[in-house]
């Protein structure tokens, strides 16, 4: 295995002692509605790709998320800090990771669960989250080819006229940064087993848009890239989630997922649109971890690759923070009932 893969399984393991009490089947506080981590080894259809790694990261300033609000319903906050770091290796000679994408940003939440009574087998939830996120690769290159800058801080100039005249991307080392404001809406419904179990479905359905300002500090986007990849974002998703019993050992989340894209032309640009359906088993008993097939259609969505549409499919794993699984204590005290002994992983 390459040092640079190693490195991105290893970030990953750190996220999952980082917000290892978010993760537990009975954790102290329950996350939701914030990025997945991922790592796919290769990729078909002449990518030239060793892998592809998704560590996300997410540290709160504050989580009034708790399981007395479980039992309860009503509205809280959270305030989380996110960090998401993706990188592709290339099979080139020198094996390079190209083109590395940065995510941080800041995203407070408000997380509405309607109160359950001690009969119920049902619950839903209501998100609203929204904030400031930058997003950047830490490229030092030319947005377009026959360009080259003297130093990293001086503007481009032209070392080739009839190519730097077309006007076509720099898809190899060309600089991408943007600092945007989003917002958000969610929703969550599901179902547990009996009174007491599990929970035994749930959907999932987000809808949010980017606002990505031209030139807003730091890091904002500027017209040549609004141009090339465009510059406003909506993203809509729907998941959906069934537990499926297999075993001690082998029970857990079986997940179906949509997602779709559509990045919005800036002047004399074009518009850029994507979708991906995405499937995955995640095991109980391995603190979140599972497998996944990713199937990406459209735009591409890794920084400056926007504007390739091939096709890319996935075969990997995935680590799921988002787990809530306690539903089914809302109006039962704030301690596991014996009867989800059978449920929990140790002693099997």
């Amino acid at each position: 295995m390459t040092r640079s893969a190693v490195i991105v399984i290893a970030i990953i393991a750190v996220q999952r002692n980082v917000v290892a009490q978010a993760v537990e089947l009975h954790p102290r506080s329950p996350i939701l509605f914030l990025e997945k981590s991922y790592f796919f080894p290769g990729a078909p259809y002449k990518r030239s790709l060793l892998f592809e790694g998704e560590a996300a990261g997410h540290y709160f300033i504050m989580n009034r998320l708790d399981w007395t609000w479980t039992q309860t319903g009503g509205l809280r906050h959270t305030i989380p800090v996110s960090m998401v770091f993706s990188v592709r290796m290339s099979t080139d000679k020198s094996e390079p990771v190209r083109t590395p994408s940065y995510r941080i940003g800041i995203k407070p939440q408000l997380i509405y669960a309607w109160p359950e009574g001690k009969e119920a087998r049902a619950f839903q939830v209501l998100g609203l989250s929204g904030g400031f996120t930058h997003y950047s690769n830490g490229q030092a290159g030319c947005t377009y080819l026959g360009f080259a800058r003297s130093e990293p801080d001086q503007e481009c100039m032209v070392t080739d006229p009839t190519l730097a005249s077309r006007r076509v991307a720099n898809a190899i080392d060309g600089d991408f940064s943007t600092s945007y404001l989003s917002l958000a809406v969610h929703g969550l419904k599901g179902a547990h087993y009996g009174i007491r179990g599990p929970v035994k479905y749930q959907h999932t359905a987000s809808v949010e848009f980017q606002l990505h300002p031209l030139g807003i500090k730091p890091g904002g986007m500027n017209a040549q890239q609004a141009t090339e990849y465009g510059q406003h974002v909506l993203t809509t998703s729907y998941e959906f989630e069934r537990r499926i019993v297999l075993g001690k050992r082998a029970r857990g989340l079986l997940r179906t997922a949509l997602t779709g894209g559509h990045r919005f032309a800036y002047r004399g640009g074009r518009d850029w649109t994507y979708g991906t359906i995405e499937a995955s088993y995640v095991f109980d008993c391995l603190q979140k971890f599972g497998f996944v097939a990713r199937w990406h259609l459209g735009s591409d969505y890794y920084n400056i690759n926007f504007q390739d549409t091939r096709p890319l499919l996935g075969l990997g794993l995935i680590w799921d923070p988002n787990r809530i699984d306690a539903f089914n204590r809302i109006g039962r005290g704030s301690n596991p009932p014996k009867s989800l002994k059978v449920y929990t992983c140790k002693g099997n």
